[in-house]
């Protein structure tokens, strides 16, 4: 353990912490699994206090999900927050998700810093394997220039986008091949979606193996375990994006029926 780092460590109380949460859920005869998690779960969180490192969200999460499983051993019934309430819809999320198309032209108004912090939690709202979180994300600025007649080619919008965030992700727990990309994907979308909601016109570019990720990560001061996966460009639109033509749902989707 003391062969961590930081990171990793956070990394290791969060996917510990979810599977214990999975597991005091079930009933209390299934406990072998529980009573190993739980154990593994304390040791990382006195770990994290002997390197006196602050307690996040994230770690009073786990501390909490320790109190669960305590809880769970003496009444030894599964620990399940029971509703039949109807979650409230905030938001008209079909809408948003239906129109949403990417902006390749941005006015020149400024996007400001409490937008931008919105935008990023939405991104960290967003489900990743084993909760693991193993994101970072890299704001960059361009000079508001509004809009111009130059092309809607990745370097040119590199150029012109009024906010840049790359997405990078540390991979080194990770033991799924596809996980990584499935996670960014998922918080890229949280991202541009939250914007789309307040008004920013948003077009998510593909990193990888698209560009030079020792450069890039050079000129972020991002550390060599990272991979940049994404960068979601975004600004106050300049134009009214063409909505794609979408495949139809009877195309698209198979009833099995069992």
């Amino acid at each position: 353990m003391k062969n961590f780092d930081n990171d990793q460590l956070g990394q290791l109380i969060r996917m510990e912490g979810h599977i214990l949460m999975m597991e005091i859920k079930n009933p209390w005869e299934e406990k072998n699994r529980a009573v190993q998690k739980a154990g593994e779960l304390k040791t990382l969180l006195e770990e994290w206090e002997k390197r006196n490192l602050p307690y996040g969200k994230d770690k009073l999460w786990a501390r909490d999900v320790l109190e669960l499983y305590h809880k769970w051993q003496a009444e030894k019934t599964p620990q399940i927050n029971k509703t039949d309430k109807k979650h409230a819809v905030k938001k008209d999320i079909a809408s948003l998700i239906n129109s949403r198309a990417s902006c390749r032209f941005w006015s020149g108004r400024h996007v400001e810093e409490g937008v931008i912090r919105n935008i990023i939690e939405a991104g960290l709202a967003a489900p990743t394997s084993f909760n693991r979180m193993p994101v970072k994300f890299y704001i960059v600025g361009n000079e508001q220039r509004g809009i111009s007649e130059e092309d809607t080619t990745n370097k040119s919008m590199l150029s012109r986008a009024p906010v840049k965030i790359y997405l990078a992700l540390d991979e080194r727990l990770y033991e799924e091949k596809n996980a990584p990309a499935m996670d960014s994907g998922c918080i890229i979308m949280n991202m541009s979606l939250a914007a789309e909601s307040m008004g920013l016109g948003t077009c998510i570019l593909y990193q990888c193996e698209m560009v030079s990720q020792v450069e890039l990560k050079s000129f972020l001061g991002a550390p060599e375990y990272f991979t940049i996966y994404n960068v979601l460009l975004m600004g106050y639109p300049g134009e009214e994006p063409m909505k794609y033509g979408r495949r139809s749902f009877e195309n698209s989707a198979v009833f099995i029926d069992r």
